[in-house]
Parts: structure tokens; sequence; C-alpha cells
């Protein structure tokens, strides 16, 4: 995503693009980068396997290795010595920074990284938020690194700059939202389990991939636009980078979309299941009260045999059918 931003602000700026990003400056940040995006994941899993949320998960059919903390494989102990390395590293290459925005950007991601599961998480639509914003700035921290901190552009470049980022910067919003909603949904067993109110827990399924759908719809939309405006600028060198937008959003929409359909369909059939299960459960009242005389007992576990043996079939068919 930085690279995205460092290129875009290559070209407004009439900069090369490889002598920019092959410089000190863009290596630490970079670094700085790829060390955020990894205390988040090893943070979150971290608490995720203190809280039980990932052992619910581990029973959807993930392994040992998408889950090493939960499954024990990599001891809770040890994850958080790695974590506190990584933070110190973080925090002496922060101070090497030469441009105050792009290290207040990077102390202000990492801090919200950090407190996004043990704080934020809980919150509903505030954990998706916090988490789209991280993302969505690393374009824009791409793009000031290319300004050296403004000192050889002016003040009318740099604004240019931010204004021709922003919808780089909203569609990679809008995109990491319908992405971490959908996330949610995949986890909803775990998260209820856990007591983490995120949307699918709150609202249900069916209400979260309706959300998901309308930002990756945001999203494909913003895509759309700008892919369209570049091929007019220049129809044979933006003609493959429309290509590739273009093609990615229409999958993170279709994406979205075929969860929402699943979903809907999902919560179409449920409402006829408790019916169902209790006719085989409890049988027919007509039929249980003619049972008379002294085969009553005999005819009761006949009953009570066929019940059990119809729940098991019922409850193979319809697992069958949902997946």
């Amino acid at each position: 995503m930085s690279l995205c931003g460092t290129y875009r602000a290559c070209t407004l700026l009439n900069l090369p693009f490889l002598p920019s990003i092959l410089t000190w400056n863009m290596a630490l940040i970079f670094s700085c980068l790829s060390l955020v995006t990894t205390t988040s994941m090893v943070v979150n899993d971290y608490f995720d396997a203190r809280s039980g949320t990932d052992l619910v998960n581990l029973e959807k059919g993930a392994t040992l290795l998408n889950k090493p903390m939960a499954t024990g494989l990599v001891p809770l102990p040890y994850a958080k010595k790695f974590v506190s390395i990584l933070y110190s590293t973080m925090l002496l290459l922060v101070c090497l920074l030469p441009q105050p925005g792009t290290r207040l950007a990077v102390v202000i991601s990492s801090i919200l990284t950090f407190l996004y599961t043990n704080q934020i998480k809980p919150f509903t639509f505030w954990k998706n938020i916090s988490c789209a914003i991280v993302i969505a700035c690393t374009p824009l921290i791409g793009g000031i690194a290319v300004l050296n901190g403004g000192a050889h552009f002016s003040n009318k470049a740099c604004f240019k700059l931010y204004i021709e980022l922003l919808p780089q910067v909203m569609s990679v919003f809008f995109g990491i939202m319908s992405r971490e909603i959908l996330m949610d949904i995949m986890d909803e067993e775990g998260d209820a389990s856990a007591g983490v109110k995120t949307i699918p827990v709150v609202y249900g399924k069916k209400f979260a991939g309706a959300v998901s759908t309308v930002f990756s719809g945001v999203m494909a939309s913003i895509v759309f636009r700008q892919c369209w405006v570049r091929f007019r600028v220049n129809k044979i060198m933006s003609a493959w980078k429309a290509g590739i937008g273009i093609f990615g959003a229409s999958v993170m929409f279709l994406r979205a979309f075929g969860v929402f359909l699943k979903a809907k369909k999902m919560e179409e059939r449920l409402p006829e299941l408790p019916s169902l299960f209790e006719w085989v459960l409890k049988g027919d009242g007509a039929i249980t009260g003619r049972v008379s005389g002294s085969s009553q007992h005999e005819e009761g576990d006949m009953l009570t045999t066929s019940k059990v043996r119809a729940k098991r079939v019922l409850q193979n068919t319809i697992v069958t059918t949902l997946h």
C-alpha cells in the first residue's frame, strides 16, 4: 500500500520511482510499516488465544500453523517476549525517521494496533474503523516520505499530492472495512462465545454481509472512477493498470455479495428447523395417544427408536444441505 502512494507521488512530482524508493529514508519507513503490521497480527492472536476466541474457530477447520498460540504450539510467554522485541525495534527505527509527519503516523498506527484487540475490539464498528484507518494511511505515509518533509517542494505541490492520494486512501479504507466485516462473519461463533460484540454477533450475518457489500460497492465505484480518469488521460499506459484495479475491485465486491446471499439463504432456512426437530423429538400426540393396552410400553419403545433414527437422518440431511 505504501508503495502505491510512493509511486503516485513520484508520478505527480515527476520524480524517478526506483531511485526514490532505494533510499535509507524509504527503507526505514517500509521497515516501520512492516513492523506495525506484524505486531498487530501477533498481538491480535495473543489476546484471542488468551481469551479462548480462537479455540472455537479452530473447530471450523483452522490448522495448527494458522493458530499456533491457541493450540499451544507457541507458548503465550514466548509470544509476549517476541512482541516486546518487535515493539522495541520499531520504536528505535521511528526515532531515526527524519520527517515528523511519518513519525507521528507510525506511532499512532502502532498504538491503535496494540489497543485494537484488548480495548477497541469489544466495541461494535469501532474495531473495523480503527483497523481500516491504520491500513488506509499507508499510501499517504508513502507519499509523504517522497516529499522529504516538504523541504524541497512548495506548499501547493504538497497540498496537490494530498488531494491526489485522497481517492486511493478512501478506496483502501472502504475495502478494508468490507474485508474486516467478512472476517468477523467467519469468526462469528468464536467472537460470540468470547463476548465480542462484532457486527454479525449483534445484528446477524445477513446484516453484516449487506454492510460489507455496501462498503465494497463504494470502494469499487471509487476504483472504477479513478481508472476511467487515468484511462482518458493516457489510454496505452493506463490500460493494464485500470484492468488490475477493476479486476481486484470486482473480486472483492462479488465475494462480499456472495457472503450476503449465503447468509440470507441460511437465515431463510433456519426458522423451519425448530418445528422439524420438535416433530422428530416429541412425535405426534394423536398417534401416541392412541397407543393403549398391554402393548403401550412396547409401542412407546418403538416410537422412541424411530424418533432417534429420524432425528439422525434429519440432522445429516440438514448439515448436507447447509454445507
